[in-house]
């Protein structure tokens, strides 16, 4: 992300052919070298992830100096998606294992900015909920996969003061809409496409960056902005984006 005053912009794209750590460190090392070329100044405080391991251990890498944080939203997205594959939601006391699931994902959440009261609140949730083999199999899956995180302080954000740095879901977001404007187009998808779209992505943003700070923030649809015309429509989505 580029970030000024009062708004963000993605920095990049990468269309990648595989997930391997090379090719993340690889990537990396040509946006090192554009931006030093640039004279654009690079000033990293954090860095928001997912939980891949290969772009982890690259960026550990690439920026030894820089702290990463674990995105809250992955972190969320994920125990609710376990939740779902062990079934828990899907027997007969579905709607009383729901709400335990539930409660325990917040507790979970909440360790994040209370890293200190971890261990014990993690012995308090297995012991409250240790009757149950749905319940406790959740449990084991979160100490077996995220515990790790809590403890090198991954998710650790009680000492960030702002919320944006706590998730990646804008980027997300984007690439979630980029991923649905290809596959819209299907057989007839073409590279020059990919340039064009982000072209009139990158368009929008410096727009609406360099207009005064005291001009209202024009929302249009998302496939609009990509196919770069100027329709516009009550954008919800993209306050998250520009405010």
């Amino acid at each position: 992300m580029i970030q000024y005053p009062k708004k963000r912009m993605p920095g990049c794209f990468a269309a990648m052919s595989s997930r391997e750590k090379w090719l993340y460190s690889y990537i990396f090392t040509l946006i090192k070298f554009h931006i030093s070329i640039s004279g654009f100044p690079m000033k990293l405080s954090s860095i928001t992830i997912d939980f891949e391991q290969a772009l982890i251990s690259s960026i550990k890498e690439s920026f030894p100096n820089q702290r990463i944080i674990g995105c809250f939203y992955h972190l969320n997205k994920s125990l609710k998606r376990k939740a779902k594959a062990l079934g828990i939601y899907k027997k007969k006391e579905a709607s009383e294992l729901r709400n335990k699931t539930d409660q325990i994902i917040k507790r979970i959440e909440k360790l994040c900015y209370k890293i200190d009261d971890l261990e014990v609140e993690v012995a308090n949730i297995e012991k409250e909920f240790i009757e149950s083999e749905s319940l406790m199999k959740f449990i084991n899956y979160f100490k077996k996969t995220w515990l790790k995180y809590f403890r090198d302080n991954t998710l650790n954000y009680s000492s960030i003061e702002e919320r944006r740095y706590r998730s990646n879901s804008m980027l997300e977001g984007i690439n979630g809409e980029i991923k649905k404007f290809f596959k819209d187009k299907g057989v007839n998808f073409m590279w020059s496409d990919f340039i064009l779209a982000l072209q009139n992505l990158y368009k929008y943003f410096y727009d609406d960056i360099i207009a005064c700070g005291n001009k209202p923030v024009v929302f249009r649809s998302k496939a609009k902005i990509l196919e770069g015309e100027s329709q516009k429509t009550n954008w919800k989505w993209l306050r998250n984006w520009v405010n």
